[in-house]
């Protein structure tokens, strides 16, 4: 049984003018407060708080703010009985407050919605909510290929929160999604004068809940802003591969050694016949393993001129045991069909080779 991950918090707050407000102990009383209200103590319970560089204070919020505010701290930290902990890091006009490890429930999550929905209504300081998340941590989710990033949207999370500030100034394209897309089914915006929430799971009882509602979010977002594909991958979705170092080594066109890897290069016939090696050539260099002089090969890989080819002849050649076939573009070796959780629907994964006794 897979252990359900713990989850995390972090929320992002900016003054409207100057860095005076951080230094305002009221602002830290009034987060505190707000997270006593709450209920996040009653999912979590605190036995102390200290300041990062004084020592332990007694759990008194306005003893503690105050403390802050002279020191000029650039960290609060909320110590639980289990080593969990909620943290508030401030500095400059940027203000983080972080809650970690905390196990993943329908109340905790609720209680971290109503955490940021209050904290982002303080008035000291003209403090008012940019963006934030609510996120697992440690979790393997499979996310979707090919992975991309933006400037804005943060993928595999369990919440996001909108603050006017940032909807209102930096981008206008994700502030319209945020207001105004369908959601899909299962997932609910919450919306009041300081913050828009898009909750993306209702119940986090598994890992497995977790995963869907992160790839639930990821889906959403793909479908309805523009992305950058990150490096290494192209528009078509093709992961670039990058040897070590070629060189000759027979049977094999050429051989990464580093990565224990042969490569055989092949031109596809129009019939889907191999110019080059046939099926059962292919077959018996994935029942290799090692090269003559000692080398071990761990897995076999086909190039061919086009990418059309490699997308064509992958699924005979997985069936074999190739672990990928490639196609050059410039300088660059390219995998069409990498393994992967696709938004289209899975890719097949690669075939174990044979077993080499």
């Amino acid at each position: 049984m897979v252990a359900t991950p713990k989850i995390g918090m972090n929320l992002d707050f900016a003054a409207d003018d100057d860095v005076r407000w951080h230094r305002d102990a009221k602002f830290f009383e009034g987060a505190l407060a707000a997270l006593e209200e709450s209920g996040l103590g009653r999912v979590l319970v605190f036995e102390r708080m200290e300041i990062d560089f004084n020592d332990p204070v007694p759990f008194d919020r306005k003893a503690l703010a105050k403390a802050a505010a002279a020191a000029k701290t650039q960290s609060i930290k909320l110590l639980g009985k289990a080593g969990e902990n909620v943290a508030m890091a401030v500095g400059g006009i940027v203000a983080d407050i972080k809650g970690s490890r905390i196990l993943p429930s329908k109340a905790a999550l609720e209680a971290l919605i109503a955490w940021a929905r209050a904290v982002a209504r303080l008035p000291e300081g003209r403090a008012r909510a940019r963006n934030g998340t609510v996120y697992p941590i440690d979790l393997g989710y499979p996310a979707r290929r090919p992975p991309v990033d933006h400037d804005f949207v943060r993928l595999g999370t369990l919440v996001d929160f909108f603050g006017p500030a940032w909807l209102g100034e930096e981008s206008a394209e994700v502030a319209k999604v945020v207001l105004e897309a369908e959601l899909p089914e299962g997932v609910s915006r919450i919306r009041d004068d300081e913050l828009v929430v898009l909750r993306w799971a209702r119940d986090l009882k598994t890992a497995e809940d977790l995963a869907h509602a992160c790839m639930r979010q990821e889906d959403f977002w793909r479908a309805h802003v523009d992305m950058t594909i990150e490096g290494g991958w192209n528009a078509e979705g093709d992961r670039s591969v990058y040897p070590d170092a070629l060189e000759p080594g027979a049977p094999f066109t050429l051989v990464d050694r580093a990565q224990r890897t042969g490569y055989r290069a092949v031109v596809v016939m129009p019939d889907g016949t191999l110019d080059g090696a046939s099926w059962s050539d292919i077959a018996q260099l994935t029942a290799m393993t090692q090269l003559a002089d000692g080398t071990p090969i761990e897995r076999v890989r086909l190039i061919v001129p086009v990418r059309e080819n490699a997308v064509e002849i992958t699924p005979r050649a997985r069936e074999l045991g190739v672990d990928a076939v490639l196609y050059k573009d410039g300088d660059t070796l390219w995998n069409p069909v990498p393994p992967g959780n696709w938004r289209d629907g899975p890719k097949p994964a690669p075939k174990p080779r044979r077993s080499r006794r």
